[in-house]
């Protein structure tokens, strides 16, 4: 059952205002499909069929790199290197696969606004927290109840989003989450607020100072500072505008990954999962990688 809020202070008028200020930049990204993936035995075969027409990927044969920044996200989403636990998104330290997590955050985000339901929520969300490297900006939490609540109407505010977020405009969502961790008594944080609805199943580009770097370099027009309202349209334009001229090879290279997962030991559950996600999504979780790894060395010290 999803949770209805009848007001949500402040991050509502950040929405409306986004809404405006983005609209000249929605209209020109195209629409995703989320449609289940292909399937395809070889990585330089074209992809002959496909569930949807938006979901046939053209195979203009992947550079090793795009290959491994994609194998890099599917592993940590499927299991967990008990050798380096270091999440490669975040610098984060990762007990659970980025599946059970996701998995965990649909809970949450379908929660009841009960005490201890409430309770459980928050507990899910400050291991999200950790384990995608954000919680340092949320300080003061530790795992006592009276600390975890402090949580609470973040939660609540991802549970009254939720219905929105599948139909609105998700650079609007991930500036209003963000406006809600200043109203919760927290930092302004669109890392936070863009992994995790990222990790609810929606398109959208994972924010980072490494990104920014590394967009900034190849010559990205993101002229706000920090994380301040506006930033992030900013942030999505660049980002695309780099993506648009690797898409068809990170997508092929997903096509491929994921029809390769049904054939594993993964179970029901991650395999319905994955189908779920589709291929857009976890070819820009290789973007995202990509811009991790790269961007790092060019961040400004």
């Amino acid at each position: 059952t999803l949770l209805q809020l009848s007001t949500l202070p402040r991050a509502g008028s950040v929405a409306s205002r986004c809404s405006v200020q983005h609209s000249s930049l929605m209209s020109k990204r195209k629409s995703f499909s989320m449609g289940e993936p292909t399937t395809t035995k070889a990585v330089r075969r074209r992809i002959a069929t496909a569930t949807t027409p938006s979901e046939v990927v053209t195979e203009d044969t992947p550079s090793p790199s795009q290959e491994v920044f994609i194998l890099s996200y599917f592993n940590r989403f499927r299991r967990i290197d008990e050798c380096n636990r270091e999440n490669a998104l975040g610098g984060g330290k990762q007990e659970a696969t980025d599946a059970e997590i996701i998995m965990n955050l649909g809970a949450l985000r379908d929660g009841l606004n009960q005490h201890k339901a409430a309770l459980a929520d928050c507990k899910k969300l400050r291991e999200f927290l950790i384990a995608y490297g954000v919680s340092r900006t949320f300080k003061g939490l530790s795992s006592k109840p009276r600390d975890l609540l402090h949580l609470k109407p973040i939660v609540e505010h991802l549970q009254a989003r939720a219905a929105a977020m599948h139909k609105g405009d998700l650079v609007c969502e991930v500036e209003a989450l963000a406006q809600a961790c200043v109203d919760a008594g927290f930092n302004r944080n669109l890392s936070f607020a863009s992994k995790c609805i990222c990790m609810l199943g929606h398109l959208v580009p994972i924010f980072s100072s490494e990104a920014v770097a590394y967009l900034k370099h190849v010559g990205g027009h993101i002229l706000r500072r920090g994380t301040c309202e506006g930033v992030y349209a900013e942030f999505h334009n660049a980002w695309f505008t780099e993506y648009d001229k690797e898409r068809a090879q990170y997508q092929a290279v997903a096509s491929r990954h994921l029809a390769s997962g049904c054939k594993t030991s993964l179970s029901r559950r991650f395999v319905a999962l994955e189908k779920q996600l589709g291929v857009q999504w976890f070819a820009m979780r290789g973007f995202d990688v990509k811009l991790m790894e790269e961007g790092g060395p060019k961040r400004t010290k």
